[in-house]
């Protein structure tokens, strides 16, 4: 499927204007695709100011940590229109790419540079720069993945730490896992030390893999699933 971009574009009369673009380019666009492109792109120009607004409001758009960034996330639940986002452009990475494009500078990572035509046209100049574009786990696919859970199943965390928990595929995959470490993290009546939530991921990646010999929990009861986060912890000495 396509997106719809906005790039500069240099006419023969020497001006240089902005022009809509169909991504990924190098093949045919169909009616059906260009005109979801555009349904996408009319409806992020109405909703990301929107999405501004309410964030202001709720004092969670300074700074970059977790509450953020989930604010955003649970804002994003869009992309699972399918009348709005195809499934491939959403699991390949080009509605991020789209989305980036009409964000303020306030919802970019710390250090990005705003996403405008002429930057996005410089960044298409070259097949190299073009490979970083639009790509799976873009940061705003994690702020989705983040607004998946519930604010308090996740604020143990800070955004360091669910970028880890996200290197997991095996903890991920079961959405059991991150609240019932949340329940299990908010019994110790502190915050864990960054050291220590590494440590309990890493030992439940040992018990739950994914390479070699794959174990997939989704199946598994509930009390399994705990006695597993609690041997973690355990292990990992907290």
């Amino acid at each position: 499927m396509a997106v719809l971009l906005k790039v500069e574009e240099r006419f023969p009369d020497g001006a240089t204007h902005v022009v809509p673009m169909l991504y990924p380019t190098g093949r045919a666009i169909g009616k059906e695709e260009r005109e979801q492109a555009e349904r996408l792109d009319s409806f992020l120009a109405q909703h990301v100011p929107a999405i501004v607004n309410e964030l202001t409001s709720t004092g969670k758009l300074s700074g970059n940590g977790l509450a953020k960034w989930h604010g955003l996330g649970v804002r994003l639940s869009f992309v699972d229109d399918p009348s709005l986002v195809s499934i491939n452009d959403r699991d390949a990475g080009a509605i991020w790419l789209a989305l980036r494009q009409h964000l303020p500078e306030s919802l970019l990572p710390a250090g990005d540079e705003a996403l405008t035509p002429a930057v996005l046209t410089k960044r298409l100049s070259t097949i190299e720069s073009q490979r970083r574009l639009g790509k799976r786990h873009d940061h705003f696919e994690r702020c989705y993945k983040l607004g998946k859970y519930s604010l308090q199943d996740v604020a143990w965390l800070t955004w360091s730490d669910f970028d880890a928990f996200l290197e997991s595929p095996g903890l991920e995959r079961d959405p059991r896992i991150l609240p019932l470490l949340g329940s299990r993290a908010r019994k110790l009546k502190r915050r864990l030390k960054r050291t220590e939530i590494r440590a309990v991921f890493k030992t439940l990646r040992e018990a739950i893999p994914t390479k070699h010999k794959s174990r997939d929990t989704t199946s598994i009861p509930e009390s399994d699933l705990r006695s597993l986060i609690d041997d973690a912890f355990s292990v990992a000495g907290v």
